[in-house]
């Protein structure tokens, strides 16, 4: 999971229009951390929890994504 992790973020660096939405809607800049440790989080869930956990996680996400 690590290795694809860190291979997904590289990924979305060079998406042009995958930053801006992260420049534009993230926290990174302020608390970069703190960003890092909830990605790690979700992804965990997701893959490794329950399927009651991973539809709260998703929902998080969505509210947050939704504004």
């Amino acid at each position: 999971m690590a290795i694809a992790g860190i291979r997904a973020l590289l990924l979305q660096a060079v998406h042009p229009l995958a930053m801006a939405g992260v420049a534009h809607h993230s926290t990174y800049r302020i608390d970069p951390w703190g960003r890092l440790r909830r990605t790690v989080e979700y992804v965990d869930t997701i893959t490794y929890g329950s399927t009651e956990s991973a539809h709260r996680a998703a929902a998080r996400v969505r509210r947050v994504h939704a504004g």
